[in-house]
C-alpha cells in the first residue's frame, strides 16, 4: 500500500534573544505577526459565532464581563479526560470543521511554542559560560559532522521534553462597540490564587498569558495597559492575590504614569506573566474589539485535580513533521 502522506508543518514562532531578555526583565513582550492571516480569520469566525449564539440566547457581553468562553458551556467537569488529553479536549471543545485544524494548531502548537520559551528558567551566568564553551568546542570539532548532528538532535529532543507546557485556559474577550468594557488593575494570577485556596490546593504557580488581538488595538478601543515588572511596584502588594484598596489607590495614582499602552495589530501576541499588573480602558469606537486569550502553565495548576485545564500541548500524533521556526523580534 502507498504510504500515507505527511502534512507539512505550519511555521512556529520562536522568541528572538532580545525578546527573551525583555520578557525576563519586564514581565512582558510583544510578538509581532505571531499568527498567520488564515489563523486570525479562523479565530474571528469562532469569536463571532460565539457572540452571535450569546446574543440569540438573550445574553449581553457586558453582563459576561466581555468574556466568551470556549466552549460556551465552560471547561469539562472535574475528572473528565478532556481536562488533560488533547484529543478528548478538542472533541469536547468543538470547532467548525473548516477551522478545526488551524484552531488546534494555534492552541496546542503555535502559542505553546512561545509560552514554553518564556517559562524556561533563565540560565545562570555559569550555565551561559558553559554554553559558550560548548559552542566553541563544537565549532572546533566541525569535522565530526555526523556525531555533532546526532548530539544536536538528541539535545533538541531533550529540550522539547523540558519545555512541554499545558493549555490552562482559553477564551475570547470582546469589548462591544461604544459600550465600555474596561477592566480595573489586576493580575491574572489573583483569580487562580483565590480558586486554589478555595479548593485547598494553595496559591497558583506563575503561568503565562498570550493576548492575541483579532483587530487593531489602541487606547481608543481598550488595549492592554501594563505595569512593567522592572518599574516601581505597589508597596506591600502580592502579585498573586487580589488587590487591596491601598494597592488599587497606588496603581491609580502612581502606576498610571509608569504603565505602557500596548498598541498592536491583528495577528500579534502580547506575552505576559500571570503576576504582571495590568488593566484596560473601555471601547469608545464604533466597532467591536476582539481578542483571543490563551494561557499556559508548566504542569497542572492544582495538581491531579486541575483548577481549569492541563491539556498537553504539541503536534497531533502521527500528523505533522517537525515544524519550521522563525525568529520574532520585539516591538516595544
Amino acid at each position: 500500500a502507498e504510504p500515507a502522506k505527511r502534512r507539512r508543518a505550519l511555521p512556529l514562532c520562536r522568541l528572538a534573544p532580545e525578546l527573551l531578555r525583555q520578557w525576563r526583565a519586564r514581565g512582558f513582550a510583544v510578538v509581532r505577526s505571531a499568527l498567520a492571516p488564515a489563523e486570525v480569520a479562523a479565530l474571528r469566525r469562532e469569536s463571532d459565532a460565539l457572540q452571535a449564539a450569546l446574543e440569540e440566547a438573550g445574553g449581553d457581553l457586558l453582563e459576561e464581563q466581555c468574556v466568551l468562553e470556549v466552549p460556551a458551556s465552560g471547561p469539562p467537569p472535574e475528572g473528565h479526560p478532556a481536562r488533560v488529553d488533547p484529543a478528548a479536549y478538542f472533541a469536547h471543545r468543538g470547532a467548525a470543521a473548516a477551522d478545526a485544524a488551524p484552531l488546534r494548531h494555534i492552541a496546542l502548537e503555535a502559542l505553546p511554542a512561545l509560552a514554553a520559551e518564556a517559562l524556561r528558567p533563565a540560565p545562570c551566568a555559569a550555565a551561559a559560560d558553559d554554553a559558550a564553551t560548548a559552542e566553541a568546542d563544537a565549532t572546533a570539532a566541525a569535522t565530526e559532522t555526523a556525531a555533532v548532528s546526532a548530539t544536536a538532535a538528541a539535545a533538541a529532543d531533550d529540550t522539547a521534553a523540558e519545555l512541554a507546557v499545558c493549555l490552562f485556559n482559553e477564551h475570547y474577550v470582546v469589548k462591544p462597540a461604544g459600550r465600555g468594557g474596561g477592566f480595573a488593575w489586576h493580575t491574572d494570577g489573583a483569580l487562580q490564587h483565590e480558586a486554589g485556596l478555595a479548593l485547598g490546593s494553595g496559591g497558583a504557580a506563575e503561568y503565562v498569558s498570550l493576548w492575541c488581538p483579532l483587530d487593531t488595538v489602541s487606547p481608543a478601543n481598550g488595549c492592554l495597559r501594563l505595569l512593567p515588572s522592572d518599574a516601581p511596584q505597589p508597596p506591600s502588594a502580592a502579585a498573586d492575590a487580589p488587590a487591596s484598596e491601598a494597592t488599587l489607590r497606588w496603581l491609580e495614582e502612581e502606576g498610571e504614569a509608569l504603565a505602557v499602552d500596548v498598541c498592536a495589530e491583528a495577528g500579534d501576541a502580547v506575552l505576559f506573566s500571570s503576576r504582571l499588573w495590568h488593566c484596560s480602558g473601555p471601547n469608545r469606537t464604533g466597532a467591536d474589539r476582539r481578542v483571543y486569550y490563551g494561557q499556559y502553565s508548566r504542569g497542572a495548576i492544582g495538581g491531579e485535580a486541575p483548577l481549569c485545564l492541563a491539556v498537553r500541548t504539541g503536534p497531533a500524533p502521527g500528523g505533522r513533521e517537525t515544524a519550521l521556526t522563525r525568529d520574532i523580534s520585539i516591538a516595544i
